[in-house]
């Protein structure tokens, strides 16, 4: 089973993602702090979605983090903050996607699945 962590400062929005992707059967971790956010992906997840701002600060330094130390993991940005600057940023860091918040669900539905088959192809 495919691992996601969700990096979400916004515990209202952590909680929405996490409970729609366990709907689709999505083994679901956590982190409400870029210092959580540290530890839990020690624990190798496929795919992280990260906010791009957490603690009030932007959170690009995890994200050069798990691209140095954990290549393997997916990361998608998951941000209110959809301006041309951060996509830009994250499309140079390797970003498997950008999501906008508000978050449409089948949007949601739609990049999960393509990074996680992307995972399975890559593993075959």
């Amino acid at each position: 089973m495919h691992k996601v962590l969700v990096i979400e400062d916004e515990k209202e929005t952590n909680d929405f993602i996490c409970n729609f992707l366990r709907r689709s059967d999505i083994q679901v971790d956590s982190a409400l702090t870029l210092a959580e956010a540290f530890e839990k992906v020690k624990s190798y997840p496929d795919v992280v979605l990260l906010d791009i701002m957490m603690d009030n600060k932007e959170s690009f330094t995890l994200f050069e983090h798990i691209n140095k130390y954990y290549p393997q993991i997916k990361v998608v940005i998951v941000s209110g903050y959809d301006n041309n600057e951060n996509i830009k940023k994250a499309k140079e860091l390797g970003a498997s996607g950008f999501i906008p918040k508000p978050i449409a669900t089948e949007h949601l539905r739609k990049f999960i699945q393509k990074t996680l088959n992307s995972l399975f192809k890559q593993n075959n």
